[in-house]
């Protein structure tokens, strides 16, 4: 039951979530790897979104990937949920596989001992933390190491990619399947990152069905060639990195729900909802503040706040109603003696770009719309401030599920409740 206990724990906000992400870009005696900064400093960002404490390193030579190592177990002692991620080169030989430091030369298969870290290592690293415990290694790539090193036993085996593990108590994923490789990418991220990037921040969607989208995600993006896979099992009950928004966790006995209600703070649907409240009523423009409480009335309708906001909203649509029954046009007698309406001239619409432009947002703007967007379950990708088709798609989305019209554009209303809904 101690198991189940920590793993309700894990999902609370009083948890505590550690996690370790390296990078190693820049090697010394080979190619670069210029996704894997990118890899490590998007998925830090990431983690510290959804709770967890991140120690990030970047270009960690033999001896700083080793203390670093060192120092973050001494960290996870106590902690309810661990989490380590690795973005560089890898190396299987012997079937023992190895995470490469940026100095290591490896001139001949028998140097991997002395100037590479054992992924046991990391392994045993993370097993005295007393709740889960999840490895993720993108180094399964195309290794120049190999082509230059010298066998010295002919017996030895050098694998293509990292070699299938059979971890105990640790959840490792790997970013291709044992034996196979994966590919860097053409764009920021490596396309294994741009699918842990796109599912991890998505409230509701389940441990291991998380590691299932990302593998199709993967497979999609890469046309088949690539295949990620995990080693070691998860527990029987469900485990969330986000929980639902909207929904309340089961837990299996009275005991821990008594533990689970100890641990829960104000509820943060109604902390949320009352934030973008006190956001849309600071808008000067009143259009664009009905527009934002009109959202946050639809988004969250189960708080006080979202209730709130539908009764100010139902207030000024009757009194505008009013307004407009009192109204009369303007009339004049012609010559000929009969009444002519004069209404006054209206303004030509702008397309939807045009109102989107006018708002005049930069890129870290659209960054705090596509994590808004991801926070309530439509899926944007990566957090790049690149609003391409994944995200207008996305906005599409959730116009459409409020009432909107969907045209995968910005308005002020849209705009002033999408950048609030994932601040902490």
């Amino acid at each position: 039951m101690m198991f189940g206990l920590n793993a309700v724990l894990a999902e609370t906000p009083h948890a505590k979530r550690v996690a370790l992400v390296i990078g190693n870009a820049r090697y010394e005696h080979v190619s670069n790897i210029p996704n894997s900064a990118n890899d490590a400093q998007d998925i830090s960002a990431a983690l510290k979104r959804i709770g967890f404490h991140v120690t990030s390193k970047q270009n960690l030579d033999y001896r700083e990937l080793r203390l670093t190592l060192r120092d973050f177990s001494e960290d996870v002692v106590d902690a309810d949920m661990v989490l380590v991620y690795f973005a560089g080169h890898g190396i299987e030989i012997d079937n023992t596989n190895y995470l490469i430091p940026t100095n290591a030369e490896l001139r001949s298969d028998k140097d991997v001992e002395f100037e590479a870290i054992r992924l046991e290592t990391v392994l045993n690293a993370v097993s005295t933390a007393k709740g889960l415990k999840l490895v993720i290694v993108d180094a399964c790539r195309n290794n120049p190491f190999v082509s230059d090193m010298v066998r010295t036993t002919a017996t030895r085996s050098i694998g293509q990619g990292l070699g299938r593990i059979d971890p105990s108590g640790v959840l490792v994923g790997y970013s291709a399947r044992g034996g196979t490789l994966a590919l860097d990418g053409d764009g920021r991220n490596s396309p294994y990152a741009e699918a842990f990037l796109e599912h991890i921040e998505v409230p509701g969607l389940e441990l291991g069905k998380m590691f299932r989208k990302v593998r199709d995600t993967v497979y999609e993006l890469t046309d088949g060639y690539q295949e990620p896979f995990t080693y070691g099992s998860l527990p029987g009950h469900d485990i969330f990195l986000v929980p639902a928004a909207l929904k309340e966790p089961i837990y299996s006995d009275d005991a821990t729900i008594d533990a689970a209600k100890a641990v829960r703070p104000v509820d943060e649907r109604e902390r949320s909802a009352q934030r973008l409240l006190g956001e849309a009523m600071q808008l000067e423009d009143e259009s664009a503040k009905q527009g934002a409480l009109k959202l946050i009335a639809q988004l969250y309708s189960d708080t006080r706040a979202g209730q709130y906001s539908q009764q100010v909203t139902d207030v000024v649509g009757r009194t505008n109603r009013k307004i407009a029954t009192l109204v009369t046009p303007k009339t004049t007698i012609s010559p000929s003696g009969t009444e002519s309406r004069f209404d006054a001239p209206k303004p030509l619409p702008r397309s939807n770009s045009d109102i989107e432009a006018s708002l005049n947002l930069n890129r870290n703007d659209y960054r705090s719309i596509q994590r808004g967007l991801n926070a309530l379950g439509f899926s944007v990708g990566p957090v790049d401030g690149i609003f391409g088709p994944r995200s207008r798609e996305a906005l599409k989305k959730f116009q459409g599920q409020n009432g909107a019209e969907r045209t995968g554009y910005l308005t002020a209303q849209s705009f002033a409740v999408l950048k609030n809904v994932a601040k902490p």
